[in-house]
């Protein structure tokens, strides 16, 4: 909505930064190779792991996508990092592309909503709303799981059922609700 502008970049910061498993993981050395991203369409969180971790890796991506922390001092810290970044990227060639995506997409409210959000609406968001923003968006059906590498499909199934299995709605199997009829 319009008052949630840049909100799902914020909780990209704070679930994926702010994950006690993920930094876990990365103090053992497994799972240096990760990143996250929020562009118009979706957030993506990418963590690199060896076949003999699949579970590890797994369980960090169910905590980071649908149980994180939401503590006080991870949410101050990503909000400063967010703003931060927010001025770092308003240079010339910033606003430049956004008044070409903004005449590009007039008719719809991507001219209006850039992953990166307002700053005003940045620097006062609540945790009550950071934690309603996740619980009505960061659900298991609006969700897509990608498992590539030296693995077989009956472990990744297994190991994915154990990891994502105890959520409300998971399913590896899918399912024919369409996630896009929502604003």
């Amino acid at each position: 909505t319009d008052d949630q502008r840049g909100m799902a970049h914020f909780m990209e910061h704070i679930c994926f930064l702010g994950s006690t498993r993920r930094a876990e993981l990365q103090s053992r050395g497994v799972g240096m190779t990760s990143n996250a991203l929020t562009d118009f369409q979706q957030t993506v969180y990418h963590l690199s792991v060896g076949s003999e971790h699949l579970f590890d890796g797994l369980a960090v991506l169910a905590e980071v996508g649908f149980a994180p922390e939401f503590r006080m001092d991870r949410i101050e810290k990503e909000r400063s990092a967010v703003l931060s970044e927010a001025q770092m990227v308003n240079d010339v060639t910033y606003r430049l592309q956004t008044q070409i995506i903004g005449a590009s997409h007039r008719e719809n409210v991507i001219h209006t909503r850039f992953p990166i959000g307002l700053e005003s609406q940045i620097e006062r968001w609540t945790e009550s709303e950071l934690r309603s923003f996740h619980s009505e968006w960061y659900v298991p059906r609006n969700a897509t799981l990608w498992v590539v590498g030296d693995v077989f499909e009956d472990r990744v199934v297994q190991e994915v059922e154990r990891a994502f299995g105890g959520l409300p709605g998971a399913s590896v199997r899918g399912t024919d609700e369409d996630p896009w009829r929502r604003d």
